[in-house]
């Protein structure tokens, strides 16, 4: 469902592994994110993720910045199953 306003629907939220995107998310989405984590049937026993909005990524290279809308996100999403 729809969360906050600018804030993907609480599904459109993915993690990742990677370090290099960060951004604001919605807490209700991280809740969900959370749930899959834990659900899910890949191996996420000792991973680190971070949990991010696909449309509000920031990026640190070489300074803070949005993602341009042309750009390609900075990271690829773990899939859970």
């Amino acid at each position: 469902g729809r969360v906050g306003a600018g804030f993907a629907d609480v599904d459109d939220a993915v993690v990742t592994e990677s370090k290099t995107g960060y951004g604001p998310l919605d807490r209700r989405a991280l809740a969900v994110l959370i749930q899959k984590v834990l659900e899910s049937k890949k191996e996420t026993v000792g991973k680190t993720f971070t949990a991010v909005d696909p449309k509000r990524v920031l990026l640190t290279s070489p300074y803070v910045r949005p993602l341009e809308f042309w750009e390609p996100l900075p990271f690829v999403p773990f899939e859970l199953e």
